[in-house]
């Protein structure tokens, strides 16, 4: 045996040994880290959904679980078959949609809804009750926003790799991921730790950690945070969101839809009587049929009028003209001759005394007086002077042509100071007035 050999070969092979481990040991090391360091954005991504997150770079509120979950949005199957005559509705333009209105239904009663009173602008909508006055359904407008995409102050979303990729995007595709997309990532402890590192690292790239994040952001910003589910209606291209009622969860389905224009969302809230086949099936027709139209103040008004003006008097006064005269009012809110039309009218119909409160209530708020004809007048000192100022002027000017005299223009230096001088001969005849039969509200 040739010793000297083996012993060099000894040798070389302890100090390839020696060499080679702490190499492959810092290679593991080295690999391990890189490994360990691309696990951390999706640990941190779970931290954000599961607990929330405040760093420099992102933050993050913990949301209700629905929020993480979209879907598309569907009707369940019904139980029955519930068959209308298409005459019983018709399509009105109120406010910014296009939606169908019981119309001669012999199930329904229509009954205007006006919320909100304080605002400039209040909730309309319309609540439809059975023969026997049990709500059935009702709708009511929503708010109107700017939907914009918005990366705020979040330093992740601002990296001009990610904030490309964010803008890159059409309002309309952000719209429909804010509704219909699924944000959650797996559990590992249902999957195993192998399975689930592999499943997430080929599932789930940086950049869609980062888009979800930012549709994150977006439901905490312009949805609801009572929704206990989020879908998105594909057919109409809307975004619902259901409402969880508290108290009448087990009696009523509340959703609310979203409905995207030119960068502006509008929302209809509609409530609906569940384990009823007439509330299912007026649900199903008012999602199916409604559109965005614009309100266009003097315009959108007219041609609802006009069709009013068509009606013969008796439905002129009923339900039927209510439901004109309140889409034509929807338009021009705060004009009051819509209003008060449509009060007067209904007064001198039958049964509408339903109908007539909401109005009433809206009336003296916005205006002071009810607008009443009968006999009792609901109003307020200022709306009460004013009218009478207007019926004493009215009535001077009455007199003046019963007695065919002639108004001299001469005697006046102006038609302000021929206006001013009936005002003055009215305010002096009406303190004459304290027997009348009126309810004045101070």
């Amino acid at each position: 045996m040739n010793f000297p050999n083996i012993l060099r070969i000894s040798v070389r092979k302890e100090v390839m040994t020696r060499i080679i481990i702490p190499i492959v040991v810092i290679i593991l090391l080295i690999g391990g880290g890189i490994f360990t360091v691309s696990l951390i954005p999706y640990h941190i991504y779970t931290l954000a959904l599961s607990e929330g997150v405040d760093t420099d770079f992102v933050k993050t509120n913990v949301l209700p679980s629905s929020m993480y979950k979209g879907s598309l949005y569907s009707f369940k199957k019904l139980d029955a078959v519930f068959v209308e005559d298409e005459s019983l509705y018709k399509t009105f333009h109120f406010d910014s949609f296009t939606l169908p209105f019981p119309f001669r239904h012999p199930l329904f009663k229509a009954m205007p809804l006006v919320e909100n009173l304080s605002k400039d602008k209040p909730n309309l909508g319309l609540r439809l009750m059975d023969q026997k006055g049990k709500m059935i359904s009702e709708f009511l407008n929503g708010e109107s926003f700017k939907f914009y995409l918005e990366l705020g102050k979040h330093k992740l979303f601002n990296l001009p790799v990610y904030k490309k990729m964010i803008l890159d995007k059409s309002q309309e595709t952000v719209f429909r991921d804010m509704f219909e997309k699924d944000i959650t990532i797996p559990d590992y402890k249902s999957m195993g730790f192998i399975n689930y590192i592999r499943y997430i690292k080929k599932r789930y790239s940086y950049d869609e950690l980062v888009y979800n994040l930012f549709i994150l952001k977006l439901r905490n910003d312009y949805l609801p945070k009572k929704a206990w589910k989020i879908a998105y209606y594909e057919k109409k291209g809307y975004g619902i969101a259901e409402i969880n009622i508290e108290k009448e969860g087990d009696k009523f389905l509340q959703e609310i839809v979203f409905i995207l224009h030119r960068g502006n969302i509008y929302s209809l809230s509609l409530k609906s009587r569940k384990y009823t086949s007439e509330a299912e099936a007026y649900r199903r027709r008012l999602m199916q049929n409604l559109n965005w139209k614009e309100s266009i103040s003097g315009d959108s008004s007219v041609p609802i009028y006009s069709e009013y003006r068509e009606l013969e008097y008796q439905k002129r006064i009923d339900q039927e003209g209510m439901l004109y005269l309140f889409a034509a009012w929807s338009h021009e809110i705060h004009k009051k001759e819509f209003l008060k039309e449509m009060i007067q009218f209904l007064e001198r119909g039958k049964e509408n005394t339903m109908q007539l409160t909401p109005l009433y209530q809206f009336a003296y708020k916005k205006f002071g007086t009810t607008f009443s004809l009968k006999d009792k007048l609901k109003e307020d000192a200022k709306a009460r002077l004013d009218r009478k100022i207007k019926e004493e002027l009215e009535d001077e000017l009455r007199r003046e042509k019963q007695n065919n005299s002639e108004i001299d223009d001469s005697r006046f230096e102006s038609e302000e100071k021929k206006i001013e001088y009936f005002l003055d001969n009215a305010k002096e005849a009406k303190n004459s007035d304290e027997d009348e039969d009126v309810l004045v509200v101070e």
